[in-house]
């Protein structure tokens, strides 16, 4: 350590550098040409910053047919994001825990409601995917796409006296790449109802 401290500040820096590079997850090792290493993370993970992928062009959709759960039940829909460029989608960042790469935000409409709210209302469900989450390199083909399913988990804790509609909709929960889907319109029953 004693030689360390002697080292000049240039050769210092190199060095310091040099060890967070060694604490790197193997992944980003992997992929050193697609991820930079920040300089003041705000957590651990956030230590692996992936730059935003240029020129695609992908769908986020639900594609779903029920729309109609009831409360207290495991409700979940499926989300589709689909690859519609003429060349390959790479994403580096894509979680290996499927669900965990999506974002779902709801919002209980009022009775008589018609038109959806600005988006600034509806509640966020976002993903704890802890300080190390796990990672793999997701590709798409053009014209291919990859099925996510997600769980409502609010329709689990509900417990509504009539049906009672809600808008929801989803986002990739990712850094290098964005995308919405269309807001869908679903309908919670009481417990003990079936459509």
């Amino acid at each position: 350590m004693k030689n360390i401290l002697k080292l000049k500040p240039a050769v210092l820096t190199l060095f310091s550098a040099a060890l967070c590079v060694a604490a790197i997850p193997s992944f980003a090792k992997e992929h050193k040409k697609h991820v930079i290493l920040t300089k003041k993370p705000i957590e651990q993970f956030d230590k692996i910053y992936f730059p935003k992928i240029k020129d695609y062009k992908a769908n986020l959709e639900c594609i779903s047919l029920e729309r109609y759960f009831t409360a207290g039940d495991f409700a979940k829909l499926t989300f589709r994001l689909h690859n519609v460029d003429s060349k390959p989608l790479v994403v580096y960042e894509w979680l290996e825990r499927s669900p965990d790469n999506l974002r779902l935000y709801f919002y209980k409409m009022k009775e008589g409601e018609q038109a959806p709210p600005p988006l600034r209302k509806f509640t966020p469900l976002i993903p704890d995917v802890g300080k190390k989450p796990k990672r793999m390199t997701l590709e798409l083909q053009p014209r291919n796409a990859v099925l996510v399913d997600k769980l409502l988990p609010f329709i689990r804790l509900l417990d509504v006296k009539k049906p009672t509609a809600f808008l929801v909709f989803a986002t990739l929960n990712l850094r290098s790449i964005s995308a919405r889907s269309g807001i869908i319109k679903i309908f919670v029953l009481p417990r003990g109802k079936t459509h």
